[in-house]
């Protein structure tokens, strides 16, 4: 007789677990085992192409379903890509709308906040600060779109938005959202978050102010910087009447500035015209000299002449001292006439109807104050006569598109430059010194 056997205890996992994990594990073997079996009996064997036969003709009724399968196939993909173009175009809209509320909160923020520091005790402490105020004024001076900005930025979008969503309504509608509308709805929210934006960062730079600006209550000492940690009293202005006063003083100043620059203009016009008049003294006193002199040459000669011991003599004399006197007269003379004489050359610039070109003028004879010459200018070229008058004078050309004008031109001895005008042209002139620049 056998001994009855003792059951076996083995320690048994806790929980659930394993015996879920360990039925997930016997369906997936049994369905991978029925997929396999399902596999393999619905696979047909490939056809025998000889025992079927010739091959069927392509006909066009055939052809005429391959291409209307296309066609919807096609159509089907427009449809999807309009729909997700609306869907895409409202969802922008969407993010419009809660900048926007967002832009009109910070708007009633700044409206609650900056406006009434102009008349309160707490705008006060900024007037109390010249540094403040005048950097609280920036602030206030700012141009921000307001809330009319706000609602035309709204009935547009919302105007833009209307067919999208009718089209995004219709389910067979494939058209997408204009370029228009899309770019309309974009602008409009970079626009609204901008705006948004710059009430908040002034809402910031006068918090920040205002964390600058003096308390309430602390007076200082005249002429003594306030202590460490203290700040002086606010002023008894309003924000509102230190802002005035600031302008007030700014327009002063510019006045002040463009009074200085008006008499700084008026003094250099005074010691011009003292030169200039200076000039014509000076050039007033040399022709006398030169008249004294002539007249010292005359004398002599007249006595050189009456001292002569023959008439060979006397005439050698003469002719001798007529030569000196055309000497000294021509001498005399070239240095009256200055840089504006005979055989002098003048390059520079030559405009006529507004368009400039290189030009010369060649004064090719001087007698006394009548002179003639040329002006060549990109080739052309056309004669003058002219009359001299000090350092001004005036010419006619004779000949070319101004021919029998007058133009009148002024020199300037101590530049060496010549400048004039006539009809339709000007023309500015340097003494040529012989070399090519």
């Amino acid at each position: 007789m056998t001994a009855p056997t003792r059951p076996e205890f083995r320690p048994q996992p806790r929980g659930n677990g394993p015996k879920i994990v360990k039925h997930i594990k016997a369906a997936g073997a049994w369905g991978a085992l029925i997929f396999v079996g399902f596999w393999l009996l619905s696979k047909e064997p490939r056809p025998n192409p000889l025992a079927q036969g010739p091959p069927q003709e392509f006909s066009p009724e055939s052809a005429q379903n391959v291409e209307l399968a296309t066609v919807a196939s096609v159509q089907r993909q427009q449809l999807l890509a309009a729909k997700l173009k609306q869907r895409q175009t409202v969802a922008v809209f969407d993010e419009l709308t809660r900048d926007l509320r967002e832009w009109e909160r910070e708007l009633a923020a700044w409206q609650s906040e900056g406006p009434p520091l102009l008349r309160s005790d707490e705008g006060k402490r900024l007037a109390a600060d010249a540094d403040l105020v005048r950097q609280v004024r920036a602030v206030f001076k700012e141009g921000r779109p307001g809330s009319g900005t706000i609602k035309a930025t709204r009935k547009q979008a919302e105007e833009v938005i209307f067919p999208v969503r009718e089209s995004l309504k219709n389910a067979e509608d494939a058209s997408p959202p204009s370029d228009f509308a899309v770019t309309t709805l974009r602008e409009s929210q970079s626009q609204a978050r901008n705006g948004r934006e710059r009430y908040r960062q002034a809402r910031e730079a006068v918090s920040v102010l205002l964390a600058q600006a003096p308390a309430a209550g602390v007076a200082p000492l005249a002429g003594v910087a306030s202590p460490a940690g203290v700040a002086p009293p606010a002023g008894p202005r309003t924000l509102e009447q230190a802002i005035i006063q600031l302008d007030k003083e700014e327009t002063l100043q510019r006045v002040a500035t463009i009074e200085a620059a008006e008499r700084k203009a008026r003094d250099e016009a005074t010691r011009l015209v003292a030169q200039e008049k200076a000039k014509v003294i000076q050039a007033e006193a040399e022709a006398e000299a030169q008249r004294l002199r002539d007249e010292a040459a005359q004398k002599k000669q007249a006595s050189e002449l009456a001292a002569a011991k023959s008439v060979e003599e006397m005439e050698l004399k003469q002719k001798e001292s007529a030569q000196e006197i055309a000497r000294l007269r021509h001498l005399a003379e070239l240095q009256r006439q200055g840089d504006l004489k005979a055989g002098s050359i003048w390059k520079g610039t030559y405009v006529f109807v507004n368009i400039p070109r290189k030009g010369t003028m060649t004064i090719e004879k001087r007698v006394k104050d009548e002179i003639a010459g040329s002006i060549d200018y990109d080739g052309i070229v056309y004669q003058f006569t002219g009359t001299v008058r000090g350092n001004s004078f005036k010419i006619r050309p004779e000949n070319g598109s101004a021919a029998n004008q007058v133009h009148e031109a002024m020199l300037n001895p101590s530049t060496k430059t010549i400048t004039g005008r006539g009809l339709n042209l000007s023309f500015t002139y340097r003494l040529w010194d012989g070399k090519d620049e």
